[in-house]
């Protein structure tokens, strides 16, 4: 019978069969009675001598012993039962230093995402931790001592001293006792034992399948292309050394680009500062600022809340939209290519009015069913009376429904102005063309329009002529 524990030595005597078990790491031993004959003969210094020569030496509990010899004395002994003898001390092992992270450091190799079905997702591969200012990174834990324990042998129980942690605070991150937050947004990096975070992400090539889609809080610099198909987006602004394809841009600051973008008629670009680049090749674009463009928009789809200035390119096919004005070298093409320029119009705002005119739109025509339904009644209110309940109930409730469309046909309206008035604001009613303008091109320019039917040498002023309800073309002076 050994309980699950190690037997020390078994004393088969007259008096008594006694065995002395010790645990896993010998720090506890234990007496185990198999039976007991003449219990007037045992006392504590029997017990002793029987754990001295099992070689027990350290905590030996003489008060346990004690209690030993009282169960023995009332016949009260349970042989199953095991009674602590000897208590050593056990080792109290020690803890290496480390840091705890709570959020995962931002990957120098790719660490691809496995979607649902099982297939990898080569486009996003967590080489990027966004971090915010004053965000909790990581708790340092320092070392934790070891004591040395001592078994019932008298033996030492040794333990190993714990590894410390060596790491550095670079910028953006600070400590305060075990705490390590931000100081500022950005990539969260722990690189040869530095923690940090950049706000600036550099990458040195393409954006690319080595890359993946690129979601960074802070200012992205990209040293040559973004290839087609993948997504960059950054709130603190792009920088592109070399060319941009059909790729979804998105910038809460400036887009600058060295090269240009061909977005094969599927690439999207939005920023809410200026977009400067080479040049537009069938990109749809959204800009909340000035659009600098060095040599051409060729079948774009621009729309911005500034100015497009072209003034060294031309303007070619496509929609070009600017609430502040546009400025062209040439604006279509001799082959008489449909261009659509317009300016002092806020497309966003237009975009409202659209969807609000629809709205108009639809309440006109459930008016004029209503008034199909109803004028008859209302031509003689007397026979409303003559008809039966649910019948009148009916028309009642039909009226009602009118009542309720013309008011919010009203409210509807009103907005409309509203949003007509805020649309003037600010507005740049003028296009300024230096060297062309060519036939086949379509001009808005605020409430007016006009298609140009013959090819203008520059440089010309195109302005709002509300009066006329045209769009006025003149030399520019300027």
């Amino acid at each position: 019978m050994n309980f699950g524990f190690t037997l020390i030595r078994d004393f088969q005597e007259s008096e008594c069969d006694i065995s002395l078990y010790a645990n896993e790491d010998d720090t506890e031993a234990f007496l185990i009675f198999d039976k007991i004959k003449l219990v007037k003969n045992i006392n504590v210094n029997y017990l002793e001598e029987l754990i001295e020569k099992a070689g027990i030496l350290y905590g030996v509990q003489k008060q346990a012993l004690k209690k030993i010899i009282k169960c023995i004395q009332s016949e009260s002994v349970n042989p199953e039962e095991k009674y602590l003898i000897a208590k050593g001390k056990k080792a109290i092992y020690g803890k290496d230093a480390y840091l705890e992270f709570h959020v995962t450091p931002s990957e120098e190799d790719p660490h691809f995402d496995i979607e649902e079905n099982k297939t990898i997702d080569y486009k996003n591969n967590s080489l990027i931790s966004n971090v915010s200012n004053e965000q909790h990174l990581a708790t340092f834990h320092d070392i934790k001592t070891p004591e040395n324990g001592m078994d019932v042998f008298g033996c030492d129980i040794p333990t190993v001293e714990p590894k410390l942690l060596k790491f550095k605070l670079g910028s953006g991150v600070i400590i305060e006792q075990d705490k390590i937050t931000a100081s500022t947004y950005g990539r969260f990096i722990y690189e040869q034992g530095e923690l940090s975070v950049d706000p600036l992400y550099t990458v040195r090539g393409d954006v690319d399948l080595t890359i993946g889609n690129i979601d960074f809080i802070g200012k992205v610099i990209i040293q040559k292309d973004i290839v087609d198909d993948f997504s960059v987006s950054a709130r603190e602004g792009i920088e592109v050394k070399g060319i941009i394809g059909a790729a979804d841009i998105e910038s809460d600051k400036d887009l600058i680009v060295d090269g240009g973008i061909n977005g094969k008629g599927k690439g999207i670009i939005k920023s809410k500062g200026i977009i400067s680049s080479k040049y537009l090749n069938e990109v749809n674009v959204f800009c909340s600022k000035d659009i600098e463009i060095r040599k051409s928009i060729i079948n774009s789809d621009v729309k911005t809340k500034g100015k497009i200035i072209c003034l060294t390119g031309s303007i070619i096919g496509g929609s070009t939209c600017a609430y502040k004005g546009i400025e062209a070298g040439v604006v279509g093409a001799d082959l008489g290519t449909v261009t659509h320029i317009s300016a002092g119009l806020d497309y966003e705002l237009e975009d409202r009015i659209r969807e609000y005119e629809d709205k108009l739109e639809v309440i006109a025509k459930e008016l004029r069913q209503i008034e199909r339904v109803v004028e008859p009644v209302l031509a003689n209110k007397v026979a409303l009376n003559t008809f039966p309940v649910e019948k009148r109930n009916l028309i009642l409730k039909v009226l009602k429904s009118f009542k309720v469309l013309q008011s919010e046909g009203a409210r509807i309206r009103e907005k409309l102005e509203t949003i007509n008035r805020d649309s003037m604001k600010g507005s740049v009613n003028e296009i300024r063309i230096k060297d062309v303008l060519y036939s086949g091109t379509h001009v808005t320019i605020g409430k007016c329009s006009k298609k140009i039917k013959m090819t203008i040498k520059g440089p010309l002023l195109l302005k709002e002529d509300l009066a006329n309800d045209t769009v006025k073309i003149s030399y520019d002076n300027e």
